[in-house]
């Protein structure tokens, strides 16, 4: 998916350019159709009780600040929106993955079915926490930045009612997300021998979980090959 939304945004900048973007109002179509795809898929996201369907529908929302931020033709916005495509693909594999995992073990694909796993399966449900909290976009974890940018983006280019869709979109997915944590580790725990997966799965895991925190904590370099990256193509006509 990331591969198709690189091609896109190269279509965009090296092909038409952002002049030509400008003049026939493809920038504000895509601001357009990134708050459609925030708000609906979250809306989608909150009706589904299967996991993964859960997941997709939030990769739908996710995808809209990607869309978003194309649309914005400024630095910032840009910046934000390459980072954001790094930080997405690094939590959202994690989250399938740890979904993946549960269903796995458990044979269970709805949310309302996973009580207690979060103390049956504490690696799994850990890293599927790591990534919930990336992607919601709380401080320290990948995802704040690359929202961050999306919105100072927002902000400079005028669109208020952007700004305020990303963060009424961070706090739908906060309302779709946390639930699974809670049911987690804080419902009664089963009976049954759910455990987590064997080390490579275990390795692999983490090692997402890592890079989302990595890219939180410490985003100076990816930032700065963003920004270049965006500051390269704006200049082109």
């Amino acid at each position: 998916m990331k591969g198709y939304l690189i091609c896109f945004l190269k279509v965009l900048y090296k092909v038409f350019g952002h002049t030509l973007m400008q003049e026939f109002m493809m920038h504000r179509i895509l601001v357009l159709l990134g708050m459609i795809a925030i708000i609906a898929g979250s809306i989608f996201a909150l009706a589904q009780d299967e996991l993964k369907r859960r997941l997709a529908f939030s990769t739908v929302a996710q995808v809209g600040y990607i869309f978003l931020g194309l649309g914005l033709v400024n630095t910032k916005g840009l910046t934000g929106t390459l980072f954001y495509l790094a930080s997405h693909a690094v939590i959202k594999s994690g989250l399938f993955l740890a979904a993946g995992a549960i269903i796995a073990a458990t044979g269970k694909h709805r949310i309302s079915e996973l009580a207690g796993i979060g103390r049956k399966m504490p690696i799994t449900m850990a890293v599927f926490t790591v990534g919930s909290l990336g992607l919601v976009g709380i401080p320290l974890f990948s995802g704040f930045i690359g929202k961050w940018y999306l919105l100072l983006g927002s902000l400079e280019a005028g669109h208020i009612l952007a700004a305020a869709v990303i963060i009424v979109g961070s706090v739908l997915c906060a309302a779709y997300l946390f639930p699974i944590i809670r049911i987690a580790y804080f419902e009664p725990v089963p009976e049954e021998d759910w455990r987590d997966p064997g080390m490579p799965q275990k390795i692999a895991l983490i090692l997402l979980a890592a890079g989302v925190v990595i890219l939180g904590v410490v985003p100076g370099p990816f930032l700065e090959l963003a920004s270049r990256a965006a500051m390269e193509l704006l200049v082109i006509q």
